[in-house]
């Protein structure tokens, strides 16, 4: 997708440094002048060599494939009252699902509920609580797996739109 401020990148990039087992993949396309002061800040504390940020879009094929190397998938989003998020349902998250990763999100929308739930990742409220989250995620793996595939079961196409429809469909006849 696009890379804007307001995605907690700042806040990863932090947990990174301290973390010298961890690695990002950052998939996406970002404003030029935005792309360039990330990739100074990389270099500046010094974990450029640990994530991957290619600033390109990705086919699905492609984005599989670097799924495939991730654990969790990062959803971060700014708070604040002017973010249209608090309105949308974020398809990251139900992209990540699809990968078959846990998510790490930001108390923002109304999906997260569903991410409580069905234990299929980690809400949290502030990017300091970004290393709290991947080690409960760490810890119990195999859990949030499980949630994964409950989440993705629950919003499956058929299922889910012929529920949600169903008084339209009663209204038609």
């Amino acid at each position: 997708g696009l890379i804007r401020t307001g995605q907690g990148l700042e806040e990863l990039f932090d947990f990174l440094r301290g973390h010298d087992d961890c690695r990002l993949s950052l998939i996406g396309v970002g404003q030029r002048a935005y792309v360039a002061e990330l990739q100074a800040l990389l270099k500046q504390i010094g974990i450029g060599d640990r994530v991957f940020f290619p600033n390109r879009f990705y086919s699905e094929t492609e984005l599989l494939d670097v799924a495939r190397t991730c654990h969790v998938g990062i959803a971060l989003c700014d708070t604040g009252p002017d973010n249209f998020t608090h309105y949308a349902d974020p398809g990251k998250v139900k992209a990540y699902s699809e990968m078959h990763l846990p998510v790490v999100m930001t108390r923002i929308s109304d999906i997260v509920p569903f991410v409580e739930r069905l234990k299929c990742g980690e809400v949290i409220c502030r990017g300091p609580e970004i290393g709290e989250a991947l080690e409960r995620i760490r810890g119990d793996y195999e859990s949030y797996q499980v949630g994964v595939h409950r989440f993705v079961e629950y919003f499956h196409y058929d299922r889910y739109y012929r529920e949600a429809f169903k008084v339209l469909e009663e209204v038609w006849r």
